[in-house]
């Protein structure tokens, strides 16, 4: 008899698999198509024309906050001070961040027109959010989780799951043109060197982020307290390098000193005030806040609480006559900043206290736990906190997720993390203009729903992190 050759054809899928891998393919395509299509949207937001003589200054097509990383970008490319942002090509506000974005890749970029880089951007954007993603797959889901389960158990429905929940963050930041997407790759990055074993690596790409923008420095912070010496020697080297040595090649140190002088003068500044006006910019009409009283911003726990016990004004968009606040008290601004800054040093210590043990450091689910710990600590304490900067609570929301579906909660935190997953995309969808009407979008934004959403996670987080260490300390108790 002639010999049979063994087959050389993969096994055949079965048909649960083979219906997943269906629905994930139309999923991504539609997903393709939603976002080329919201790219348009977002470039027609932020069009930039050139103002014409006697046209209003509160024109339309006057650009977004890309606008400002351009003039930025184009200011460090031709040489200029990058603050200077009026002698730009598109002078619409100021550039208030460290040079390390303005000179890449903002200074590549400015060599397209702005309308041109705008898209460019965009897509840069998109692909931070997908990179975020497969790396938060490749960390929480283990290999074969696919097919460990029904369709509502695959990694991918957790994640989309996820995007939906956070729409709303992700829709502000992409429609501003803003960088956040980027802090949070670097931030999700940074996270993925420490669970490959890869600190330095870790410490580098936290170290871009808070060059970016200064915020995520408090993962600085928690590689001291969670006692990583290689992660802080990586984000040294990356602060020197992404501050100092770069900045300085591109645009000479004379330049890049005066640069970080005068992102720490904004920056205290902005740090300091217990209230704020809007960003300046080059339609802004020359009138202080003295005719309609203090204004109150952000989602942070400091902006959220003098909106809520201060006579502060919290709805911006309402013409002068209408009422525009929503506070229940009315003590003064300045108590309340008092009273949100020991608030936020008790959250800092209760977040320094759970993820300092053994268990949050080592154990992969731990150290992500704990890291969406500090990514939700970072979010709610810092005072500069906006909307568009709530795209990282995709990190701590992919986390709960991951563990629901594997079913690697119980009890009060498991409870817990499906009610914060409950108030996160009600708390999106009250503030969605398209959704509940531009005024209820902006009572409820004003109520600060996003930051008890974010408070909601916190305590999500930190019950699991407390079962997790109560749990493995029941298991070396056992062991002994």
């Amino acid at each position: 008899m002639p010999e049979t050759k063994p087959s050389t054809a993969p096994p055949a899928q079965p048909p649960d698999a083979r219906r997943h891998a269906r629905a994930l393919r139309i999923g991504g395509l539609l997903a393709l198509t939603f976002l080329v299509i919201f790219g348009v949207v977002c470039v027609r937001k932020g069009w930039y024309e050139p103002p014409q003589p006697g046209e209003s200054r509160k024109r339309k097509n006057r650009g977004t906050d890309f606008t400002a990383y351009y003039s930025a970008g184009e200011l460090a490319r031709t040489g200029r001070d990058l603050y200077d942002w009026r002698s730009s090509s598109t002078p619409f506000r100021p550039y208030i961040y460290p040079p390390t974005f303005a000179i890449l890749p903002m200074a590549p970029l400015s060599l397209l027109p702005h309308n041109a880089a705008l898209a460019v951007f965009y897509w840069l954007n998109v692909g931070c959010l997908i990179g975020s993603l497969w790396l938060l797959r490749k960390m929480l889901w283990p290999p074969g989780a696919e097919s460990a389960g029904g369709f509502w158990r695959l990694p991918e429905v957790g994640l989309f799951v996820a995007v939906l929940m956070c729409g709303r963050f992700l829709d502000s930041n992409l429609k501003l043109g803003n960088a956040n997407l980027f802090i949070l790759f670097f931030t999700t990055l940074g996270l993925y060197g420490l669970h490959r074993g890869r600190p330095f690596a870790g410490g580098l790409a936290i170290a871009y982020a808070t060059a970016v923008k200064a915020t995520p420095g408090l993962f600085g912070l928690y590689f001291l307290w969670s006692r990583r010496g290689w992660a802080m020697t990586g984000g040294a080297v990356g602060l020197a390098l992404f501050l100092l040595i770069v900045p300085a090649a591109v645009l000479g140190w004379p330049q890049t000193a005066g640069s970080l002088r005068s992102f720490v003068d904004e920056a205290g500044a902005k740090f300091s005030m217990p209230v704020s006006s809007d960003a300046s910019d080059a339609d802004a009409d020359g009138e202080g806040d003295s005719e309609e009283g203090p204004r109150a911003i952000g989602v942070s726990l400091r902006g959220s609480l003098l909106k809520l016990l201060s006579p502060t004004v919290s709805m911006h968009h309402r013409d002068v006559g209408d009422v525009r606040s929503v506070n229940v008290l009315d003590l003064a601004p300045e108590t309340v900043s008092r009273a949100a800054t020991i608030l936020s040093l008790l959250i800092l210590g209760l977040t320094i206290w759970l993820t300092a043990g053994s268990w949050a450091r080592t154990h992969p689910t731990g150290l992500a736990l704990s890291w969406s710990l500090v990514t939700l600590t970072m979010l709610l304490i810092s005072p500069l906190t906006r909307k568009a900067h709530c795209v990282l609570v995709l990190i701590p929301a992919v986390v709960l997720i991951a563990l629901l579906q594997q079913e690697r909660l119980a009890g009060f935190a498991r409870k817990a993390a499906w009610a914060a997953l409950a108030i996160l995309p009600a708390a999106t969808l009250l503030t969605a203009e398209g959704l509940a009407g531009e005024r209820a979008a902006e009572f409820f934004h004003a109520m600060g729903t996003s930051t008890w959403a974010m408070v909601a996670l916190y305590v999500a987080t930190a019950a699991a992190l407390w079962s997790g260490k109560a749990s493995s300390d029941r298991s070396v108790r056992s062991d002994a």
